[in-house]
């Protein structure tokens, strides 16, 4: 019953060699398992996610009994599409197609390597975290979530690039952010239309306003500075990719700010300010 997603999936992957194609025989039928080598983990995908299939005495046709019971990968979502499919399959999901079962499995595989956490040349401080971001989106929201334990901290996904399909993140505190700059800056990104967003570059020019001499948009590599403009009511959009957060909005008076402003004397912060 799959074999016509399977042969579409071949044929949007045709000459990549990193796809691999696992063929399952269970007491239902054959089921494929569909991963990127080098996106993936080969060692979680073959310990939870193909061992569990192959020791099954019967996998059923009861999707529920099967993410309950018989997967045991530590995240398990669908696609609704062959198009999606393929979205997650290059983000770093394995993807199932069982007998009897019509959905597409996606359980969460990922395990390539990124660079970790590092001290920001950019923006150095005597006083306060030695932290940055990097460029995993994930490990730039750990860093986040990891100062504000507020369930009102919100991350709005968005799938940017009808090419790429890069992760994008709006990032806000809800109650906090003025609504009013919430749904400019989501509407704003929704009407991104670029076949690449490869950085937050391609999404600068959207949100910064038009007609100014003068900066609209901010940015930093430090996520205890991010953290600070969210307490201030600001939105911070994270990119894949991308080792640098967006804030906005950026007001003139905070050029003349520097990192270490956050952690100095206040009195100290704003006669620098006024000498600068």
């Amino acid at each position: 019953m799959h074999d016509d997603k399977i042969k579409i999936i071949k044929e949007r992957f045709y000459n990549n060699f990193d796809i691999f194609y696992r063929e399952l025989n269970t007491n239902r039928g054959i089921a494929y398992v569909i991963f990127d080598g080098i996106m993936c983990d080969s060692i979680f995908v073959s310990d939870f996610i193909i061992r569990p299939l192959i020791e099954c005495e019967d996998i059923g046709d009861n999707i529920d009994r099967v993410i309950g019971e018989v997967l045991t990968a530590k995240t398990v979502r669908f696609a609704n599409s062959i198009d999606e499919a393929i979205v997650k399959i290059l983000s770093g999901d394995a993807i199932l197609l069982l007998p009897g079962i019509d959905k597409i499995i996606a359980c969460d595989a990922k395990g390539y390597n990124t660079r970790s956490i590092d001290i920001p040349l950019a923006e150095t401080v005597l006083k306060g975290p030695r932290e940055g971001f990097t460029e995993d989106i994930i490990t730039n929201i750990t860093q986040i979530r990891r100062r504000i334990k507020n369930p009102k901290m919100k991350f709005e996904p968005f799938q940017m690039g009808a090419k790429s399909n890069v992760l994008v993140v709006m990032s806000y505190i809800e109650g906090t952010t003025p609504q009013r700059m919430v749904d400019l800056i989501r509407k704003n990104l929704q009407e991104i239309k670029e076949d690449y967003v490869l950085s937050s570059n391609f999404i600068e020019e959207r949100l910064k306003a038009k007609h100014t001499a003068f900066d609209t948009i901010g940015y930093t590599e430090k996520p205890d500075i991010a953290v600070s403009k969210l307490t201030e009511g600001k939105v911070v959009v994270l990119v894949d990719g991308t080792p640098i957060a967006i804030t906005a909005p950026y007001f003139f008076a905070e050029s003349f700010q520097t990192p270490d402003d956050y952690y100095m004397n206040k009195y100290v912060s704003n006669v620098a300010r006024v000498l600068r």
